[in-house]
């Protein structure tokens, strides 16, 4: 992780097997996705909201950019 809008605490770790509730592998799904489809795509996962501290469902939209996943979400 280099950087992290909400908590950097996550900066600088590797968090290629971090998962949500749903046991989803939500990093390493998204460098997959990068890796297929570099122009941009979207994912849905679960992740705890700074802001209500519930886990709540997101939506992040990733491109690629060099040999990094560059990401921005939301929560619905």
């Amino acid at each position: 992780m280099l950087a992290h809008g909400a908590n950097d605490k996550f900066v600088g770790k590797n968090l290629i097997e971090a998962t949500d509730v749903d046991g989803t592998y939500y990093v390493k799904d998204r460098v997959a996705m990068v890796k297929a489809k570099p122009g941009g795509a979207w994912q849905e996962y679960k992740f705890t909201n700074p802001v209500s501290k519930k886990i709540e469902p997101k939506v992040m939209y990733c491109e690629k950019q060099a040999e990094t996943a560059v990401c921005g979400g939301i929560y619905k």
